[in-house]
This record gives structure tokens, sequence and C-alpha cells, in this order.
């Protein structure tokens, strides 16, 4: 695991980068995504790349992907093996904070986020401060049932949208490789520079909508988890419980042998 790290903090961010999302998305190495997401995090902090006062229009074409490394950490956290419950419930929660924190940084950037994820964002986060009334909070919506599914209609549309621009960007950057267009031609009124940017932006607004649909997802799974860790708080208890009694009685059993010898 150090090995990877040492590797790591040799590379440049960007390479940093492809090379912790490629094992991510491998989904086999779980634990080696998450170390070297996490200490990709840490060098991105310490560099202070970004700030809250960003402009999406000053930052590099080449910086861009990674504003989504909270993202990917999110996605290997919530697929890792977990022993118990309880890691698992610890890695959902982290997992979550990373989402939010992620959606907050597009947010924050004026015109990465489009109308309506940044609506559902906003949406989600009003339900996380709402009280379901015995000091509950965000397993309960302002939204009617019909709200609901009309936003899953409108999130369903903007998905599919985006998925669109995202395939069509794609193929422009491989026809300008096939055809070796040199970076400041333009092809489709983009230069090289231009689909660089355009395609990065498209996968960010791609994450945003994973990252919708994870947060909806683990609440009701938190729900779930919630009753599993209680089970098993419960069951080790009376494990506990019986193994006292059981050396209690033993010992009893023991000095009760003791004194039939003396007698």
């Amino acid at each position: 695991m150090n090995m990877n790290n040492n590797h790591t903090s040799e590379l440049s961010l960007s390479d940093a980068y492809r090379d912790a999302v490629r094992i991510s998305s491998d989904g086999t190495e779980s634990g080696t995504a998450i170390e070297l997401l996490t200490a990709l995090q840490n060098r991105i902090s310490s560099a202070s790349l970004f700030s809250s006062n960003d402009v999406l229009d000053d930052l590099p074409t080449s910086s861009m992907p990674l504003l989504s490394v909270e993202f990917h950490l999110a996605t290997a956290l919530s697929s890792a093996p977990t022993q118990t419950s309880a890691e698992r419930q610890v890695n959902i929660n982290r997992s979550r904070d990373l989402l939010y924190g992620y959606l907050r940084k597009l947010d924050d950037l004026e015109g990465v986020l489009d109308d309506e994820p940044a609506r559902y964002y906003k949406q989600m986060l009003e339900d996380e401060e709402e009280d379901d009334g015995e000091g509950n909070y965000g397993k309960t919506t302002r939204m009617t049932p019909t709200q609901i599914r009309e936003t899953k209609i409108a999130r369903y549309r903007a998905r599919k949208v985006q998925r669109e621009e995202f395939e069509r960007l794609t193929a422009l950057r491989e026809r300008r490789s096939r055809l070796g267009v040199a970076d400041e031609d333009e092809v489709d009124g983009y230069d090289g520079d231009g689909v660089d940017r355009s395609l990065a932006l498209a996968e960010l607004r791609g994450y945003a909508f994973d990252a919708l649909d994870e947060l909806l997802s683990t609440r009701k799974e938190l729900d779930m988890l919630e009753m599993a860790v209680r089970m098993e708080n419960e069951r080790g208890e009376m494990q506990r419980h019986k193994g006292e009694t059981y050396g209690a009685g033993g010992g009893g059993g023991g000095g009760g042998g003791g004194g039939g010898g003396d007698g």
C-alpha cells in the first residue's frame, strides 16, 4: 500500500488522477483505490489548487477532471467490502459527505451544474435538514409523491441529454485524433482545447447525476443499516452476557467440587 502512495507522489496530479480512477473503475482493488484517491485529495488540498472564489473560466482545462476526486473516492468507499454493518455504515456516511462536497463544489462554480441537477441537489439539502418529528433528519421529504415522480422524469431526461452531449464530444475528439487535426484548428466550432474542456465539463455534469442517484439510494440503505447495526449490537451484548453467566456458573461449580473434596 505504501508503495502505491510513493508511486503516486512521484506522478503529476493529472497522471495520479488517471491512475487512481483507472484502479477505482476496475472495482477489484477498492482498498488501493481509496488509499490513492485519499492521497490525491490531500495533495490537491496542500497545493491549494481550488478555492471557493474560483471561476470556471479561470480553471486550466487540465485541472478540471481533478474536481471529481471526491466523487471517485465516494464511489470507491461505497463499493468497498466490509465485515460488519457498522463498518458499512461508516463508509456510507463518509461517502455521502464526499458526494455532497462534490456537488457543493460544482454548485459554487457558476455554469457547471445544469438547472435540473442543481435544483434537485438543493432539494436534497432541504430534506437533510427536515425533521420527521422524532428528532431524525434526512428521512423525510417536503415533496409530494407527484413532485417526486415529476422530478425523477425531469432528471432522467436531463441525464439523457447530458449523455448524448458527452458521446458527441467524445466522437469529435476521436475524429480530430484520427484525422491528425492540429490543436489550433477548429472542427465543428471546436479547437483542441475547446473539445477537451467541453468534454471535461460534460463528464463533471455526468458525475453530478451519478452522485444524486447514489445519495438517493444510500439514504434508503442507511435506514436498513441502522436496524442491522442495532441488531448486531444486541447480539453481541447477548453473547457477552451469556459468556459472563457461563463463566460465573463454571466458577461456582468448581467451588462446589472443592468443597466436596474437603468433606
